[in-house]
């Protein structure tokens, strides 16, 4: 048993010395192992103390007549380590009593010898040893004026161990319910710039099966709500709102989930720490957190900020050139071909389909390139093969592909959700185009469909100008004058196809825009 705690002790010291845990982990582990060497401890005294058979010799009946107490057939045993038979003289007639006592101070008797100088009692410590014991020397009453008694040492162990091992104990778990008790607000995990971007996401020192990219940092995420500093509110959707916030000298965003969207929040959070999916066109994912305010608990999605905002306040306000035009439509095709790749291997990543892909869940970087964010509908294949997709109707209806506003979207086939996303990715760059300068031309800002439908229009409006009358998006005549322009109206017709397979895939999607950007910023 002893070799079982000491293994155990000893395994879980080397396993913290091998991968470097956190030091709230090693304090963890080392308080166990003392409370179980200290348990072990009590076990051992325990057997000592109780687990010890010592049979002698006795009178059955003592000096009143009466029947002594655990004596049958002249024989009393004890179960003590501390056990003693003993012989005293019990009154002035001399009369000898015989029995088992429990540490009682006597003269102890050993090969005949006394080591002892009590004057009424003889004690010995083997099986009868008392039957022939002499009792000389003995007398009735002890008259001696200093009379010195000694405790035997054995005693002395177990009073004195016990209570301390009990003290040690409580000790142990005051600390370790101090230590985890308060939110440890002087945790600073080490920090990395991601790509592209000026804002810092946590250093990956540990992976697991769940994380943004190679895998998530093991944060400390019980702690890091309370190091974030909320400033003023960025957006409202229909699950939350989102803040722009401080943590250790950096802004990040922070989405805050309404009451009673735990469900959604578990969701994204679990599409965010997908492995591999960390990009530098989606948007970056940084910690998980669940903040009790005292009426409510909050669910918080920590995320990179981009101070652009989404691509729908952006273009409301700003005129792009036809080159920024491309590097916006190429990035977003990147962003969304990421999402829908398989990646196989050891850190594998399934295809997910993002299912509300529009304008204002895209961000716009510093250097004019764009994120693709809010995975709150997103879904894995895995999700579609298990039938854990509740329905298929979902997102923004303004972006509903045709299959999904006529309800004839193959539900059972992983594919025909990422068509649906190709159908909304050719919307999102129509409203990039009708805001590019062309040949000095621009027109301002619209939603798809304006000149068709109403600004907030139903699935009914939708379904008459898009499937019953196969109403598109319009285009400007003076697109016609540029290439560019061009080749963009040609990539939305082949996105928005009525028919979803005949629709483009977002890996060549990402391989014309890219070419495109090419060409225009080194022209042969």
């Amino acid at each position: 048993m002893y070799g079982w705690f000491y293994g155990n002790c000893v395994g879980d010291m080397q396993k913290i010395c091998k991968t470097q845990t956190l030091v709230h982990v090693a304090l963890q582990n080392s308080i166990k192992c003392f409370i179980l060497l200290h348990f072990f401890s009590l076990y051992v005294a325990n057997g000592l103390l109780w687990n010890h058979n010592l049979t002698c010799h006795c009178n059955n009946k003592n000096h009143n007549g009466h029947p002594q107490r655990k004596c049958l057939n002249n024989q009393c045993t004890s179960k003590s380590i501390l056990s003693q038979c003993y012989v005293s003289i019990i009154s002035k007639d001399g009369e000898v009593e015989y029995g088992c006592t429990f540490g009682t101070s006597c003269n102890f008797y050993e090969n005949g010898v006394n080591k002892g100088n009590m004057c009424n009692m003889n004690c010995c410590r083997t099986t009868m040893c008392n039957k022939e014991m002499n009792v000389t020397g003995l007398r009735y009453p002890c008259k001696d004026k200093k009379k010195k008694q000694s405790i035997s040492r054995e005693l002395v162990i177990m009073l004195v161990a016990i209570p301390l091992s009990l003290l040690i104990i409580i000790l142990m778990i005051v600390v370790m319910w101090k230590h985890f008790k308060k939110p440890n607000n002087n945790y600073h995990p080490t920090l990395l710039r991601t790509n592209n971007s000026n804002h810092f996401i946590p250093q990956v020192t540990n992976f697991s099966s769940a994380g943004s990219g190679m895998g998530v940092p093991l944060l400390a995420e019980q702690t890091i709500a309370f190091q974030i500093t909320l400033n003023e509110c960025v957006s409202k959707g229909k699950f939350g709102i989102v803040y722009r916030g401080t943590w250790q000298q950096e802004d990040v965003a922070v989405k805050i989930f309404s009451t009673g969207e735990e469900t959604s929040w578990y969701c994204e959070r679990e599409i965010y720490q997908t492995t591999m999916l960390r990009h530098e066109n989606i948007l970056g994912f940084i910690a998980a957190d669940s903040k009790d305010t005292g009426t409510c608990t909050e669910y918080w999605l920590i995320m990179e900020y981009h101070p652009n905002g989404s691509l729908f306040n952006y273009l409301q306000t700003h005129i792009v050139d036809v080159s920024m035009m491309l590097r916006m439509v190429s990035s977003i095709a990147c962003g969304l071909n990421h999402l829908h790749m398989q990646i196989v291997g050891n850190q594998a990543k399934p295809p997910i389909a993002h299912r509300d892909m529009k304008t204002k869940n895209i961000l716009v970087k510093n250097d004019s390139t764009c994120c693709i964010g809010d995975l709150g509908l997103a879904i894995t294949k895995t999700s579609v093969s298990t039938g854990a997709v509740n329905s298929s109707r979902t997102g923004t209806r303004r972006y509903h592909s045709p299959e999904l506003l006529n309800d004839t979207i193959d539900t059972s086939h992983f594919e025909s959700y990422l068509k649906a996303d190709i159908y909304a990715l050719g919307l999102c760059v129509w409203e990039i185009c009708w805001r590019t300068r062309v040949n000095g031309k621009t027109r301002d800002y619209q939603l798809p469909y304006f000149d068709h439908v109403p600004v907030n229009p139903s699935e009914e409006d939708m379904l008459q100008a898009v499937c019953i009358d196969q109403q598109r998006p319009t285009y400007p005549d003076y697109w016609h004058d540029s290439h560019e322009m061009k080749s963009m109206m040609r990539l939305m017709d082949e996105c928005w196809c009525a028919e979803a397979s005949a629709r483009l895939p977002t890996l060549r999607i990402k391989k014309n825009t890219i070419s495109l950007c090419q060409k225009i910023e080194f022209p042969t």
